[in-house]
């Protein structure tokens, strides 16, 4: 299926079951659109129908440990699933994988049982885990030794420590470091150490001390030192964190092993190791992940599979590094396919979601995706009134003041509202609500609001998403 959203471009479904897995095909997800079963049962399919492909050949990639341990534990559940389907010569209905197999492949039924079989002995030589577990095995691979691995405190520590140094050693000799502000120096110097493809730039038309005015030979001087201190400073780091990677060393150090003309033959080994890699949230990779994996799986081959799968709207990690903007560019619109079948929600939600947001833009490639809902969710759950309705307060200066209107429409939501679960109706408990709020102030304020109308509430997850204990939780997973 194809459709075609109102920037003209042309979104054709990905089809789980006859979808060939050609080199550098991205596909592009939305929430509820099955983006994890998609990679299990796109995997499930090829281990069960090629005969040459070993699990161990197979890498997958994800962005932290929790998610990693839940990918394993999904493709191996859909290889269990449809190693049995394919058992019963009998496939689930909503289980497009199992059922192409059982009619397009009824003569072979025993061999991919086989091959499942052979799959789920062999599982734990699955590569499934983080781009980072990655790099530590082929800098091992390499002979490199890596230390203590992760500790982003020594990077930022040493970061500090060298800007401290040089504009105390400039100081000394009479060097004039009052324009130097160390806050933005550091964060210069953390840049280049972040991403080697970015180099420090200074327009030479444009004085940046003195607007409209040409550079006088003082100032050409001053940034040259500067300039120089912060190349300094780089490589100061980089010694000193040597036997202390962070997370962003191990990609470079593993970027610079494998595009080291010198290793060809560790190169060619490690490709050998991998007929095919699916590089699951996409979204949050960066340039140098796209230029480790293009080497590993160069765009020019056909013999062997790089797949990303992702959802540009749920970038959330550019405080870690991320650039969505990389994921969004290397999207070949001949390669591209979209999940448009939203598994969680009514029918009635998305078609007004879809009108609210039709035409609608997250940024510069990212337009939104109309979505449908799947077969047993053609009716809303939820009754009386509308599954979905925008809310007029008016002109307000203050978001705080958003707790009364909240605090009445969560009210009418419990005193009226019903709910259809498994067939059976109750009413709308506290616990079916989340209030999403752009500042913990607001959420605060509306959960006061809810506690005068004797409705329980709590705001502690109203925090900035990446001050809380998830986003804590997920840096401390992350390898």
């Amino acid at each position: 299926m194809s459709t075609s959203e109102p920037n003209n471009q042309i979104n054709i479904e990905l089809d789980l079951a006859n979808q060939p897995l050609i080199n550098g095909m991205v596909a592009e997800a939305s929430a509820g659109t099955g983006k994890t079963y998609s990679v299990a049962a796109l995997l499930v399919r090829e281990l069960a129908t090629k005969d040459d492909l070993r699990i161990s050949e197979v890498l997958v990639t994800t962005f932290t440990r929790t998610a990693a341990a839940e990918l394993r534990d999904r493709i191996r559940g859909a290889a269990i699933s449809v190693r049995d389907q394919l058992r019963d010569n009998k496939a689930n209905d909503d289980d497009q994988v199992a059922k192409h197999l059982i009619s397009i492949y009824q003569h072979d039924l025993a061999a991919m049982i086989a091959r499942l079989d052979r799959a789920l002995v062999e599982f734990d030589s699955a590569t499934i885990s983080t781009i980072h577990s990655v790099c530590t095995k082929i800098l091992h691979l390499a002979g490199i030794s890596l230390g203590n691995v992760g500790e982003d405190d020594i990077t930022n520590q040493a970061v500090d420590e060298a800007v401290n140094d040089a504009i105390i050693s400039r100081a000394v000799v009479g060097f004039d470091v009052s324009r130097i502000d160390p806050k933005k120096m550091a964060e210069v110097v953390g840049k280049l150490l972040a991403d080697p493809f970015t180099e420090p730039w200074l327009d030479p038309d444009q004085n940046p001390f003195e607007d409209g005015q040409p550079i006088s030979k003082a100032d050409q001087k001053f940034l040259g030192e500067y300039r120089l201190m912060i190349q300094q400073c780089k490589a100061r780091v980089q010694d000193a964190t040597i036997n202390h990677p962070s997370f962003n060393d191990l990609l470079k150090r593993a970027h610079d092993v494998v595009t080291d003309p010198s290793r060809a033959a560790l190169i060619d080994d490690i490709r050998s190791r991998f007929k095919l890699a699916i590089v699951d949230e996409a979204q949050d990779t960066d340039k140098l992940q796209w230029a480790f994996f293009d080497v590993l799986f160069p765009p020019d081959q056909t013999q062997r599979a790089l797949i990303a799968v992702g959802d540009p709207k749920q970038a959330i990690y550019g405080f870690r590094g991320a650039d969505v903007r990389a994921f969004v560019v290397r999207s070949d619109a001949a390669k591209k396919r979209t999940l448009t079948t939203n598994h969680r929600s009514d029918k009635p939600v998305l078609t007004s979601l879809n009108a609210a947001l039709h035409g609608a833009i997250f940024g510069d490639g990212i337009p939104y995706i109309a979505v449908n809902a799947s077969a047993k969710n053609k009716a809303t759950r939820f009754s009386p009134g509308k599954s979905v309705e925008f809310v007029d307060v008016g002109e307000i200066t203050n978001q705080n003041r958003l707790d009364v209107p909240a605090a009445r429409v969560v009210h009418e939501l419990l005193t009226v509202g019903k709910l259809k679960i498994d067939g059976k109706n109750r009413d709308v408990e506290p616990r079916d609500i989340c209030v999403l709020v752009r500042t913990k102030a607001t959420g605060r304020a509306i959960e006061r609001k809810l506690k005068q109308f004797k409705i329980p509430a709590v705001s502690n997850g109203t925090e900035s998403v990446l001050e809380g204990a998830m986003a804590n939780h997920l840096r401390s997973c992350s390898n």
